[in-house]
């Protein structure tokens, strides 16, 4: 972590818990509101195209197919912890490491082009695609259980960002 680096296990957070797909998108338009009016808060260390292209990353991965797979030791145990850790909340200040480190967004992507994004994979979903891809950390998971994991994951990145007061 760099020495400017947030601790994000530390760092403040909203509350967030998002039923579907549709909660995350009504997020999406307040988070878009504070930043065009300059009230956004970052409280981690991604900016909101930052998170958000992640975010949609995943989503599209879990739909086309991953660009990478977890250590094998590292698959076995989430996989018989699966059960306890679906559906719970995602844990904030997990680092990312070897292949996985693909995952983390170039510093440059814009909070529309990371809005677009992750409107357009959850527009993929909503339009009928599925999530059939299995996850590289827990195998094989139902359609259903990746909305659950994504709006988990969603919840987990989003609540670093503070609309403020609407």
């Amino acid at each position: 972590m760099p020495n400017d680096a947030i601790n994000t296990k530390k760092a403040p957070r909203r509350k967030l818990q998002f039923a579907d797909l549709s909660a995350i998108l009504a997020d999406l338009d307040r988070l878009e509101a504070a930043e065009a009016s300059g009230r956004l808060v970052r409280n981690g260390n991604w900016t909101l195209g930052q998170n958000t292209h992640h975010v949609a990353d995943l989503i599209g991965q879990s739909i086309d197919g991953f660009r990478f797979s977890a250590p094998w030791p590292l698959r076995v145990i989430f996989r018989i912890l699966r059960p306890l850790m679906l559906g719970k909340p995602i844990p904030a200040g997990i680092g990312l490491k070897g292949q996985s480190l693909t995952l983390i967004p170039d510093e440059e992507i814009s909070a529309s082009q990371g809005l677009g994004e992750l409107r357009d994979q959850i527009k993929r979903i909503t339009g009928g695609e599925r999530m059939t891809q299995p996850s590289p950390i827990f195998g094989k998971l139902s359609h259903e259980q990746w909305v659950s994991m994504h709006c988990r994951h969603a919840e987990l990145h989003l609540s670093f960002l503070d609309p403020g007061q609407s």
